[in-house]
């Protein structure tokens, strides 16, 4: 009888060193990468980069750049979380447009990290390219002469300074513009007038050289 319980015993005993045995080794295989899940589970909030490519055609740039949206949520290992500072679209290609470029691109992400976001809107305004130049010999006129009114003017022409689409400025001419000085309600003498530029569509002046002229006016 004491055998026996002996025996008992001793199954008992071995029974508790196997399953001690098999818990020690389940504890040491899985604890460090249960540790692992949790350290990496760190997020932040980080702007989206557009990546443009190529070049507009010729007479175009890119105007403004806009991404939707502007930032995205990233997960990844702390200590490569903390380098990001921003995520780059994938490339989007301006190359020859002449018109406005609206794409659905992905991220671009880093190794082991991901986002809670799938693709964002890159929206690129391409616009005219802005040239400036001076045109010589723009001629003056006087407007709103008084009846019976002899007109002297000094110069008779100016340089102006003028901006706009490369395409429209290089077909441009001294003849497209006209100074004008207004003599209206001004009588015989000699008057220093200011000059109003005007000029076709598209076209902006910057400024005109000289930007006065001298106008005698005299009665018959």
């Amino acid at each position: 009888m004491r055998r026996l319980l002996t025996e008992r015993n001793f199954i008992l005993v071995l029974s508790v060193l196997i399953a001690v045995s098999m818990w020690l080794y389940v504890v040491a295989t899985q604890t460090p990468t249960g540790l692992a899940v949790r350290e990496d589970a760190q997020t932040r909030i980080v702007p989206v980069v557009p990546t443009l490519v190529g070049r507009p055609a010729e007479g175009y740039t890119v105007g403004t750049i806009q991404v939707f949206p502007t930032a995205v949520s990233i997960t990844g290992p702390p200590a490569l979380i903390e380098r990001v500072t921003g995520v780059q679209t994938r490339p989007v290609s301006v190359d020859g447009t002449q018109s406005d470029v609206v794409r659905q691109v992905s991220l671009q992400l880093p190794p082991s990290v991901r986002g809670n976001e799938g693709d964002v809107q890159v929206v690129i305004r391409v616009v005219a390219a802005l040239v400036a130049t001076i045109m010589r010999g723009v001629p003056v006129q006087v407007s709103d002469v008084g009846e019976g009114l002899r007109v002297e003017m000094e110069p008779q022409t100016v340089d102006v300074q003028v901006q706009g689409g490369q395409a429209v400025v290089l077909r441009l001419r001294p003849s497209d513009l006209t100074a004008v000085a207004s003599v209206a309600r001004l009588g015989p003498g000699r008057h220093r007038l200011p000059l109003t530029v005007r000029a076709p569509e598209g076209v902006t002046v910057i400024s005109t050289i000289p930007s006065t002229v001298q106008v005698v006016l005299k009665e018959p």
